[in-house]
């Protein structure tokens, strides 16, 4: 129960990884803020929590609107107090040359990943700041190395990195900040992107071999393991690293 007693927020909680480090923080102890731009399954995250005798608050929000964020922070501290943990887990990718890339494409990728991730930063950490706190940002692999076409994401998540070692030198130590860099996950919107393919099992086959040591896709609760460790005390003199959690993708060149 390294979380009992403390408070976490996690965007993009309604799939995904951000799901399972909601469900996970809540089964050790936290209570916990569940924040999605996906109203309804939102609900679905925070009443599966709440099954399991957990304590959780949804709080809709798009992360990409400053206004939506604040109130979101605000009705989860007046729900279940004074945030401990937050999580950025929100995002999503864009394929898509860069040539080929629109203005309006362009910004809503920053938006979801990058942009959300500081707005989210910047409404906990005054309060952390007095109390302490824990914040652990949602990267990618593809912020050190590069795939055909994700400029934009890559852009993102790269500013990510850059964004967490900044905010770890001017709100540290009483702030631990952090963030992690996973490989290809298996997560819904991984698997859509597959299906929608026109050669699924070449594409999984493609994007698992990708993970070059490993070789498979990661597990979601592979990943949440790690974005719990960076939270939790264990990590306590870990701070403004980013984790690499890629399979071995971004150690073997061939």
């Amino acid at each position: 129960m390294r979380f009992q007693n403390r408070v976490a927020v996690v965007t993009g909680a309604a799939s995904g990884l951000g799901r399972g480090t909601a469900l996970a923080l809540a089964r050790e102890g936290a209570k916990v803020g569940c924040v999605d731009v996906n109203r309804s399954a939102l609900v679905e995250t925070v009443l599966e929590i709440e099954r399991a005798g957990g304590v959780a608050l949804a709080a809709p929000a798009d992360v990409a609107d400053s206004a939506q964020v604040r109130l979101a922070v605000a009705a989860i501290v007046a729900g279940l107090g004074a945030i401990d943990v937050l999580v950025n887990s929100a995002g999503g990718a864009l394929v898509k040359a860069a040539h080929e890339t629109t203005d309006e494409e362009w910004r809503h990728c920053l938006d979801r990943n990058l942009t959300g991730t500081f707005y989210f930063c910047r409404e906990v950490l005054p309060s952390m700041t007095g109390r302490g706190g824990t914040i652990v940002n949602v990267a990618s692999s593809l912020a050190r190395i590069a795939a055909p076409d994700f400029a934009a994401y890559s852009a993102a998540k790269a500013g990510i990195v850059g964004l967490t070692r900044q905010l770890a030198r001017d709100y540290g130590p009483k702030v631990r900040i952090n963030s992690v860099s996973p490989g290809a996950i298996d997560t819904p919107s991984v698997r859509a992107a597959i299906d929608a393919s026109p050669d699924p099992a070449a594409t999984l086959s493609e994007i698992a071999n990708g993970n070059t040591i490993a070789r498979r896709l990661a597990s979601t609760d592979e990943v949440v393991e790690v974005i719990l460790f960076l939270a939790s005390d264990s990590a306590s003199f870990v701070m403004g690293h980013d984790l690499v959690a890629c399979g071995g993708q971004s150690v073997v060149a061939y």
